[in-house]
């Protein structure tokens, strides 16, 4: 993975190296510490599915009830459990590491610059505060209560106000950034200044130019200064 920036008027390539094992141990610490838990519990007579959630914490599993069907002559019996269990959702750093391994270098730059998120307390106080003001909303209408529609609010403001216990503790990931880069090292490998980057897109622009003229204009100026010819670092990018 290379990694490219501007500074003091030419522009650096990076090799881009990570220490993955040290980035994979911070991304597991930052979601067990700061990613916003949801706690679900619910039957079912199939297993829950793990493959799309990050972390899982204190599964429990007990036996509700059996039960026999029969569906186009096709007779058996089902089990049903009821799950229980917390998931621990990715946070806007950990989702920075994921882009790092998938070989996105632009990460590097939101990585240098974070930005304060809102907080999940934050986060959640407010969806509290709207799913009370659609219940009093509700209750003030003069026409016939929706009895439906407000036990649905009702268990949604429940669901809310469990979750906002569970994560009245969790804290901001800013704290680890400056853990995360220094898992990153950045190998120089080439630099270009920027004059010749942009008389070479003037003449690209040209459209009498031909791929020949810009060519031998990259050998002469690159000849110079190294003694390599272009054909030659073209030769050896291939390669790499």
């Amino acid at each position: 993975m290379n990694f490219i920036e501007p500074k003091d008027g030419v522009l650096i390539k990076y090799l881009v190296q990570l220490n993955e094992t040290a980035l994979a141990d911070l991304r597991s610490k930052i979601i067990l510490h700061c990613g916003e838990i949801t706690h679900y519990c619910y039957e079912s007579e199939t297993d829950p599915d793990f493959t799309k959630h990050y972390f899982v914490k204190n599964f429990k599993q007990s036996f509700v009830r059996e039960y026999e069907y029969d569906y186009f002559y096709t007779w058996g019996k089902k089990q049903i459990f009821c799950y229980e269990y917390d998931v621990y959702a990715p946070t806007p750093l950990t989702m920075l590491i994921d882009r790092l391994f998938e070989g996105d270098s632009s990460a590097i730059l939101e990585l240098r610059d974070p930005q304060k998120e809102e907080s999940i307390q934050d986060k959640l106080y407010v969806q509290l505060q709207e799913k009370k003001d659609q219940i009093i909303s509700l209750l003030g209408d003069t026409t016939i209560v929706d009895v439906n529609r407000l036990d649905q609010l009702k268990n949604e403001l429940n669901f809310l106000q469990e979750k906002q216990k569970l994560n009245c503790n969790r804290s901001c990931d800013l704290q680890f950034y400056s853990q995360v880069l220094s898992c990153i090292q950045l190998i120089e490998i080439t630099r270009i200044p920027e004059d010749h980057i942009i008389r070479v897109h003037s003449l690209l622009e040209k459209a009498h130019q031909s791929i020949t003229e810009v060519q031998s204009f990259f050998e002469d100026s690159e000849e110079k200064k190294t003694g390599i010819s272009i054909s030659q670092k073209i030769i050896g990018t291939r390669a790499e």
